[in-house]
């Protein structure tokens, strides 16, 4: 699809050379014959728009290659830094039609030969510039190429200066069917003269045009439209990742868009790198030829109105760590919070104590408790799966479970013994039932001694749940 486009519009640009050699050869042709400063003046601004095309030719080829350890970003700016050159020529040309016009309106008169040739000159002129400004517009729009945008424009004032030059060599045609003491011949014989200032203002304006949209893409300027339009996409399709800021900028037939994005802090990196694609995906349905750079940075969220218990699970989360038994009780001026943390089992003790007193100072930072106490225990989700039933028959699991529960005091019956899996791991799940005059703290630290125990006897196991219900009364 690349090499189809670049090809395009290296033929129109050719296309173009072409044309602008036709063009200055009958034009000086006619300039010499004639005399007429319109006519010369359009030569040389047909001459330029030679230089310009072989120029525009040049920076297409150059920008078609691909991006290389030099240029990462690619070679498309060499169509910018045509356009700048051209604009140089422009304003030479200018200089030099000035100059002249004026040397023949006050000092030095002109005499000029006027032909039928001379007007048709110009006339094929006009039909050239109209049909070419028109093929280079569609391929500069299609493929978003500025030096052949920068030409159609440039083509475009030539058919308006062609028009002036025209103008002007009618007039001085009717010049000479007035009577020479009259005042309207001399200003109809001074008209060529004004149609070849005229023509200097529109290439002076054409100039600036070029010269202030090359610098800005040159200085990597970007446009505002466009970045309303990213920044209401987002919004409407991506609401809860809010844009911190946003850098656009223009890089030849490419835009190049960069976009820091806030997202929940207690994202996975796959997670965010799943988000940072399709917030890309949003941006390039809004501008297909861009290129984007999307940074996720950790949202700063706002715990205000929640529960101390909701507040400790999402910083456990930012940090990658599970938690379970939070318990908030009253220290002699506030609160104090207890909890077992849990860290991947196969973790040196260093690197999971670095991490829980990591989530402790932020739980101290966010909840201004008087104090945290966090117990280290293993996540035994993240154990290599070792299926208990490799190395244990259930049979053998059940026989030692049941030894541990009935050993306990305040056990009154094993209602269910559920060995499964989850996420490939072995999990058991025990339901009891106990004295239904235990108190819930009392319950729940028999459960956990419980749970202790058989982890403790069959290692291999994943997870173990302890469930108590009352026994029914009789």
């Amino acid at each position: 699809m690349d090499q189809a486009a670049h090809h395009e519009k290296s033929r129109a640009a050719f296309s173009s050379v072409l044309w602008s050699a036709f063009l200055t050869g009958i034009k000086i042709w006619a300039g010499v014959k004639t005399g007429s400063l319109g006519i010369i003046s359009e030569a040389l601004h047909s001459g330029l728009d030679l230089m310009a095309a072989g120029m525009t030719f040049y920076a297409v080829r150059i920008a078609a290659r691909p991006a290389d350890e030099s240029h990462p970003y690619g070679h498309e700016k060499i169509e910018n830094l045509s356009a700048l050159a051209e604009t140089a020529l422009l304003l030479i040309t200018c200089g030099w039609i000035v100059w002249e016009a004026i040397d023949r309106l006050f000092y030095n008169e002109a005499e000029i030969t006027l032909t039928w040739w001379a007007f048709a000159v110009v006339a094929v002129s006009l039909l050239v510039d109209v049909n070419r400004s028109a093929m280079l517009r569609r391929v500069a729009k299609k493929h978003k190429s500025q030096a052949l945008e920068a030409d159609a424009l440039h083509f475009t004032t030539d058919i308006w200066s062609s028009a002036v030059v025209m103008l002007g060599l009618f007039c001085v045609w009717l010049a000479h069917l007035v009577p020479a003491d009259s005042v309207w011949h001399g200003l109809l014989e001074k008209a060529d003269a004004v149609a070849a200032l005229f023509v200097a203002a529109l290439v002076c304006s054409v100039a600036y045009g070029l010269a202030k949209r090359s610098i800005h893409a040159l200085m990597d300027g970007g446009s505002s439209a466009l970045t309303h339009q990213v920044l209401a996409a987002m919004k409407k399709n991506a609401p809860d990742y809010p844009v911190k800021r946003i850098r656009l900028r223009d890089g030849g037939a490419r835009i190049f868009v960069e976009l820091d994005v806030e997202a929940p802090a207690e994202l996975h990196v796959d997670v965010a790198h799943d988000v940072a694609e399709s917030i890309e995906g949003i941006v390039k349905y809004e501008l297909p030829e861009a290129d984007v750079i999307v940074h996720i940075e950790p949202a700063h969220e706002d715990f205000a109105g929640m529960e101390p218990d909701a507040v400790v699970h999402r910083l456990a989360l930012r940090h990658h760590v599970r938690i379970h038994g939070f318990y908030e009780g009253r220290g002699k001026h506030d609160s104090c919070y207890f909890m077992d943390v849990e860290v991947p089992a196969d973790w040196p003790l260093d690197r999971g104590y670095e991490v829980v007193e990591a989530f402790r100072k932020d739980v101290i930072q966010e909840l201004q408790p008087e104090k945290v106490v966090c117990r280290i225990e293993p996540d035994c989700r993240e154990m290599k799966a070792n299926s208990v039933l490799e190395h244990v028959s259930p049979e053998e699991v059940h026989l030692k479970v049941r030894l541990i529960l009935q050993q306990h005091r305040d056990i009154r019956n094993i209602v269910k013994l559920d060995l499964d899996k989850e996420d490939s791991f072995p999990t058991l799940t025990c339901l009891c039932t106990a004295d239904p005059e235990l108190t819930v703290r009392q319950s729940h630290q028999i459960a956990s001694q419980l749970e202790d125990q058989i982890e403790n006897a069959l290692h291999h196991l994943g997870r173990v749940t302890v469930i108590l219900k009352p026994e029914a009364r009789t």
